[in-house]
């Protein structure tokens, strides 16, 4: 018998206490490498990619610029201490597109009044300005390009594994993974880009467990995980709605996680008291980061939950509700992507673990999947129209959920899934744990440097957007 850990509810965001949060963070002290006590840094890691020719991109560029409105707010407070978007976004010609970052840098121009200061200071001084375009001033608010060639020369020349590459691959997964060096915070709050409806009080909801558990030294959480309920607004239509979200969620990764926690309880057990595994908001602390792997592709969030699981328990992740998010939802395609990826990891895990899945064993596994994803449809209805009357006076398009359609869902889900189990694609191999790829001493070098790469990415997007003059 397997004894099942959960990984806790501590709070939601209607909990926060904005005023207590941000004087108890200012007054916490952590320990650094030379033994001298200074104050606890958060930074916010927002990945990004808005590709040219997308329906949905003038919506997605507002939602971004008003995140960082409300995160411009922490930064006044003194609750965080740096803001860094990293994009992946192309042009038609599968070149990158800088057009997100100058946007983002408008923004925070517009609303962050330290960033504007810090751009002020630079328009006025020719030594500042100097300064800056060789990445020497450090700004507030970083933007970097997730295949800025300068800094994939800085990583190729010091990771081994991806000494042959000319650019960082692509993926969700390498721009987490490329946050880390980039970064300063003693935890780092990952943000999706595509939260409409976003709130300051989110970020407090996901950092403020890991501050406590700092200050008090007692409950060692790692990591906060966020789970909500979803309205996803459709751009595939041919007039905009929502549809009750969640979609891989709530009709994949749910179900096929608790099968696979029955089926090999030593190896998923716990995994199934997760509430949104897949959600990309969460906030966890550097030490943790520097040691897990990272799969390129969208299977990263299932990762980065199971590798902390295994090496600190489920005990030391804790979840925050979030209540609700409006997002921009993903293509058909792009879920379809997101199903084939989470099911290789799986069974990546199964084949590391000595389980080699037979054709009938993969049968029954799909065929419980399917049971368990059907089981929870009344469940989804009663949410629905709970969440349908809980909003309806704030939502001026029409909000949609359809049993057919999560049905003929479900029933693509589960063949990509067979397929996945019965002829696996080539694994990519995952971008190592930082710990274990690079010395100490190398990899302090390599955070300099691609810290103030990051600073002349700034730089020139201020240029761009024509807030500084020309040296």
């Amino acid at each position: 018998m397997v004894k099942v850990v959960s990984a806790p509810v501590v709070g939601s965001v209607k909990e926060v206490d904005l005023k207590r949060s941000v004087r108890e963070k200012l007054d916490t002290m952590v320990v650094d490498e030379a033994g001298l006590k200074r104050p606890l840094t958060i930074s916010i890691a927002i990945p990004t990619k808005i590709d040219v020719g997308r329906k949905s991109r003038r919506k997605e560029l507002e939602t971004l610029g008003k995140m960082l409105r409300e995160c411009s707010q922490l930064a006044d407070l003194g609750y965080v201490d740096e803001i860094i978007v990293l994009d992946g976004s192309v042009n038609k010609l599968n070149k990158p597109d800088y057009s997100v970052l100058i946007k983002v840098i408008k923004t925070a121009y517009l609303y962050l009044s330290l960033f504007r200061r810090e751009v002020g200071l630079i328009a006025s001084s020719k030594a500042e300005a100097m300064h800056a375009s060789r990445g020497f001033f450090d700004f507030f608010v970083k933007v970097v390009h997730q295949y800025d060639p300068n800094i994939a020369k800085l990583i190729t020349s010091k990771v081994p594994q991806l000494k042959n590459a000319s650019h960082m691959p692509p993926g969700k997964g390498t721009a987490l993974w490329m946050f880390i060096p980039l970064t300063k915070g003693d935890i780092l709050c990952f943000l999706d880009s595509d939260i409409m409806n976003f709130e300051k009080e989110m970020v407090v909801a996901l950092c403020h467990p890991l501050v406590s558990s700092i200050r008090n030294k007692r409950l060692n959480y790692q990591m906060t995980k966020a789970f909500y309920k979803r309205l996803t607004l459709r751009y595939e239509s041919e007039h905009k709605d929502y549809v009750f979200g969640g979609r891989v969620s709530r009709l994949f990764a749910l179900p096929l996680i608790k099968v696979l926690s029955m089926r090999y309880p030593t190896i998923f057990g716990g995994l199934e008291t997760l509430r949104y595994p897949l959600s990309g908001e969460s906030a966890i602390i550097r030490e943790v980061l520097e040691k897990i792997e990272f799969p390129y592709d969208y299977s990263v969030e299932i990762a980065i939950l199971y590798q902390i699981a295994q090496k600190h328990g489920l005990k030391y992740i804790c979840q925050s509700d979030l209540d609700l998010f409006y997002h921009i939802g993903q293509s058909t395609k792009g879920l379809q992507n997101m199903v084939q990826q989470i099911t290789t990891y799986f069974i990546n895990i199964l084949k590391k673990n000595n389980v080699q899945l037979t054709k009938e064993e993969v049968d029954g596994l799909v065929q419980m999947y399917v049971e368990e994803a059907y089981s929870l449809f009344k469940e989804h209805r009663r949410v629905f129209n709970a969440l349908k009357k809980d909003v309806k006076r704030r939502v001026k398009e029409p909000i949609f959920y359809s049993k057919q359609t999560d049905t003929q869902r479900l029933n693509l889900f589960s063949s990509i899934m067979t397929e996945t189990l019965q002829n696996p694609i080539q694994l990519k191999d995952c971008l190592p744990a930082w710990s274990s790829c690079v010395s100490n001493s190398d990899y302090l070098v390599l955070s300099t440097l691609m810290k103030r790469r990051s600073n002349q990415s700034t730089y020139s997007r201020l240029r761009s957007a024509e807030l500084i003059p020309k040296i």
